[in-house]
């Protein structure tokens, strides 16, 4: 009798353990620190797996993850961050504005490079100067102030705007 309770008590042990290493599929939304506001395209990367997924366009995201596992979220423009996943289904993260590495970063019509590594010709447009400007849309006041530089607005998409830009 004794030698069944050993048994049962190794067995239910054993089957508590397996039930915390399994895999979830772990859901949330990745806000902004300062506005509440979603962020999208930002990067979630299941530490030690190669999973990973990115968030949608209202910063809601979706991935396959152990209930001990850690996420980690990067993102051009704010701090990165490692949030532990404690055996929860839903994690909610909210990401702070990285206000000195927009400082030192310059996008590029193929991409973002760091500011010291940018070789090759740039234009600075302040803001400041295109709202002095009287023109009938942004991106026509920007156009003026891009001597050699073709710019398209390709897709609207609430607070995010996708433009081509292109060396003439």
């Amino acid at each position: 009798m004794r030698l069944n309770k050993i048994i049962l008590s190794l067995s239910v042990g054993l089957l508590a353990l397996s039930a915390s290493a399994q895999n979830r599929t772990v859901t949330g939304t990745v806000t902004d620190g300062t506005n509440g506001d979603p962020v999208p395209f930002a990067s979630i990367v299941v530490k030690g797996t190669s999973n990973w997924t990115t968030t949608d366009i209202d910063g809601k995201y979706a991935v396959t993850a152990p209930s001990n596992g850690v996420l980690s979220v990067e993102i051009i423009g704010y701090v990165s961050q490692e949030v532990a996943i404690g055996g929860r289904s839903a994690v909610d993260i909210v990401l702070d504005p990285d206000l000195d590495q927009l400082d030192e970063s310059v996008v590029i019509g193929y991409g973002v490079q760091q500011k010291k590594l940018l070789t090759g010709s740039t234009v600075q447009v302040k803001g400041e100067d295109l709202a002095k400007l009287n023109t009938a849309s942004a991106l026509g006041a920007l156009q003026s102030q891009s001597p050699g530089v073709t710019i398209t607005q390709m897709l609207s998409i609430q607070h995010v705007r996708l433009l081509l830009l292109q060396d003439a």
